[in-house]
């Protein structure tokens, strides 16, 4: 019994890191250990359902609608890296390449999936479509986003940060 009085204090010290951990308002929501002039970016996938399109949000410069799923198909942390091109007949794209798993799934995904379209969402606005034509075996989306080319770079950067830190964290 003496050493059980001796433990008390040591497991509710434990206890109470933990509980304080739980409620932490840190970690990847948490905007302040950020490098400079980067901002976290959430970039997520979604698959276009049949359905009435006025229930998706709109394309910021086309105005086009489609609609998608209620859960995302790729997340942040299926993302390996972010990079920008210039393609001069078509503009500038990101083009994401996926991890090992992720890219599995998205050749599987592309390939049951012919003739509907991947949408990307950056900071929960839709931003650019894929069209699935063929099955992707390279785990890598060349998407053209409908934003000045400009921001394309912070993006970018952005998303790599954010891909990152939750793969350090996980």
């Amino acid at each position: 019994m003496k050493n059980f009085r001796c433990l008390l204090p040591l497991l509710c010290g434990a206890l109470a890191l933990f509980a304080a951990g739980c409620n932490s308002t840190g970690g990847y929501n948490d905007q302040s250990d950020l490098p400079a002039g980067v901002k976290r970016v959430e970039a997520r996938f979604f698959l276009e359902v049949a359905g009435d399109s006025m229930a998706a949000a709109p394309m910021p410069i086309s105005g086009t609608r489609v609609s998608i799923g209620t859960d995302p198909v790729f997340h942040e942390f299926d993302i390996a890296a972010v990079g920008v091109a210039r393609n001069p007949p078509l503009g500038a794209c990101l083009i994401f390449q996926f991890n090992g798993d992720a890219g599995r799934e998205l050749y599987r995904m592309t390939t049951t999936n012919q003739g509907r379209r991947l949408v990307l969402m950056l900071n929960r606005q839709t931003v650019g479509v894929y069209p699935i034509t063929a099955p992707v075996s390279n785990g890598r989306l060349v998407v053209y986003p409908e934003l000045d080319e400009k921001l394309l770079p912070d993006l970018a950067a952005g998303i790599n940060y954010y891909s990152a830190e939750l793969a350090r964290q996980h």
